[in-house]
């Protein structure tokens, strides 16, 4: 098809209207009227809200780059009078309802698969799921609307063959179906649908429904799966009409994570991460943390409806529209504007590489910072790493014993050595983090015991084996480490808040440049060490940081393979999108966020 427009998606659904062959007419007529509206509108839009759906700017790039999967599961079929699972197994199989209806079993599909199989006979239950299948040869609107996304794979879990059909009725290429290794590799040219369930228009091959099913399947079909993996791993995955119920489907998901989590340093760029979206009705405060824990991002299309209309065709028409929106963005580059993974990625990477290599720099020290602890020695190879470290040991390298008492530090020049008696750490939030969990680490933010600055610790825990036996930390305060506000500055400049927030939900720096950095030079020391403590107060960053609503609401928010694409809603036409990512090492959190304001006229 070449590159999406709105005029050949309109053409294409309009000749399926005209030729009666969906199975939603009204809800097709609707969007044939939504997308001559959008094909009016659009050519002269200047901004994501021409359209009522937001669609995260990075996955509406992926899929004008044709770099996006579309996964979908039953709720696509059910406008098409596909049973729902629920339906199957009291109508079809004849499971008694004390079992469909049993709190222990509601979240077990698999299991009430075997016992429906048990109940009909396995044969028998093959048999029945293909004649039900078989009854529904009319595709929805939104089953065109995904072949028209012109995705270079799909993968779904269901049986019926109305995908395909919409496919043949608005598209030219060959669509390769593929239920096992036995159908690798797709021919080129050829675009996959992974039916990774089994189709049930093939007669020869077995429907994949019972756990004992799923055991065989996900085992001895490597490749099939292997390439499932790939898609999920290395494009912008879109999951429509999917409960997320499914177990195997969720530990493609989660092997997908935990091969990202596994890479540690050499993690691929953020064009490789696992990307995953959900679009979600009945989305409830908690939904999008939910989601985003499991590695997704939660979406849900704007509602569209008339008063009386069944929740199911609600459904149907909102869900039509919102593809509708993410093929008019992806066509007229309607979010740009909002389009901030680079910055947020570059920024990300500047203070990860100064922050990891401080604490590369002290494990460089580990063995003399042991034995010193050991010996209860002076620790002259502080002077060294201090001056190593810079701007992230402003405030000093320290080296305490196991139990958070001094050993030895060392201070920049100008600082007063005499004044600045270093009090026991142990009961220090940093020294429990590190007795307790012993790997190195940045960490929240603090107020200084001498200046009261907002203060930060590069924490290197010194072990004898897995014994903690020590802590070797720099202490450093935003202000005089300059990296942040500079990496800040231009976003600060185009108007747009700058988040590093920390897991207590301080800001390190003020969103909007609302503070500037103070010299907080201790009254009453006998040196003034005028200059030398620039920074932030650490009073004030936490009082700015209480009455945010966008900083508690970040900070309280789950944040899903390192990205997440956050909408905070503060009034019917006022929300707020941040583009979130966590710091490696830390428990720090960056954004870029900036308000989105509505005119909504359809």
């Amino acid at each position: 098809m070449g590159r999406i427009t709105l005029a050949n998606c309109r053409d294409r659904i309009s000749g399926l209207v005209d030729g009666d062959v969906m199975a939603d007419r009204p809800g097709a007529e609707d969007l044939d009227g939504y997308l001559r509206w959008l094909t009016e509108k659009l050519p002269t839009a200047t901004g994501w809200d021409a359209v009522p759906t937001f669609w995260p700017p990075r996955c509406v790039r992926a899929v004008k780059e044709g770099r996006a999967a579309v996964f979908f599961g039953a709720g696509l079929s059910m406008p098409c009078g596909v049973p729902s699972w629920s339906a199957l197994l009291e109508n079809t199989f004849g499971l008694e309802s004390a079992l469909i209806n049993d709190d222990d079993l509601a979240s077990d599909p698999l299991t009430l698969a075997e016992l429906a199989g048990e109940h009909v006979g396995h044969e028998a239950l093959q048999t029945l799921l293909r004649k039900v299948m078989a009854g529904h040869t009319r595709f929805s609107v939104s089953h065109a609307l995904i072949a028209l996304l012109d995705c270079p794979a799909y993968i779904t879990t269901n049986y019926d063959g109305l995908f395909e059909k919409a496919w043949a009725a608005v598209r030219d290429e060959e669509l390769k179906v593929v239920t096992n290794d036995g159908d690798l590799p797709v021919p080129e040219g050829a675009t996959p649908l992974f039916k990774i369930h089994g189709d049930a228009a093939l007669t020869d091959e077995h429907l994949i429904l019972t756990r004992r099913d799923y055991r065989v399947h996900y085992r001895a079909n490597d490749r099939l799966f292997g390439e499932v993996r790939r898609i999920l791993r290395d494009r912008h995955t879109i999951f429509i009409g999917f409960s997320h119920k499914d177990p195997e489907v969720s530990r493609l998901v989660e092997d997908v994570i935990y091969d990202y989590e596994q890479g540690g340093a050499e993690r691929p760029p953020v064009e490789t991460h696992p990307q995953l979206y959900s679009l979600q009705f009945d989305m409830r405060t908690h939904t999008p943390e939910v989601f985003a824990a499991r590695g997704l991002v939660a979406l849900t299309p704007a509602l569209t409806g008339v008063s009386g209309e069944v929740a199911s065709d609600v459904r149907t028409r909102s869900l039509s529209r919102a593809l509708a929106d993410l093929l008019g963005s992806s066509a007229h580059e309607l979010h740009d504007a909002v389009y901030f993974d680079d910055a947020v990625r570059d920024a990300a990477d500047r203070l990860e590489t100064e922050l990891g290599g401080a604490l590369q720099t002290m494990a460089d020290h580990g063995a003399p910072a042991a034995e010193a602890i050991r010996d209860r020695s002076p620790a002259p190879f502080l002077a060294d790493l201090l001056s190593e470290l810079g701007d992230l040991a402003s405030q000093g390298v320290y080296l305490v014993d196991e139990s958070g008492e001094l050993v030895d530090a060392a201070l920049p020049a100008g600082l007063s050595a005499d004044d600045r008696v270093l009090r026991s750490v142990r009961e220090r939030p940093y020294f429990q983090q590190a007795k307790s969990f012993r790997e190195p680490f940045v960490s929240n933010a603090a107020s200084s015991v001498f200046n009261q600055g907002a203060t930060f610790f590069s924490c290197l825990p010194v072990k004898n084996g897995d014994r903690f036996r020590g802590l070797l930390f720099a202490a450093s305060q935003i202000g005089q480490w300059r990296t942040p506000i500079e990496v800040a500055t231009p976003c600060w400049d185009a108007e747009r808040l700058f988040l590093l927030v920390d897991a207590n939900g301080i800001c390190l720096l003020p969103p909007m440049r609302e503070l500037e950095p103070e010299d907080l030079a201790p009254a009453g020391f006998a040196t003034p060490e005028e200059g030398l403590n620039v920074a932030y107060p650490y009073e004030r960053l936490l009082s700015l940081s209480r009455r945010d609503a966008l900083v508690r609401h970040v900070t309280q928010s789950v944040v899903p393979v390192a990205q997440d694409d956050d909408i905070l809603r503060l009034a019917d036409d006022l929300s707020q999108f941040t583009v979130v990512r966590e710091l490696r090492r830390t428990r720090w959190k960056i954004g870029i966020s900036v308000p989105l304001v509505r005119s909504a006229d359809r």
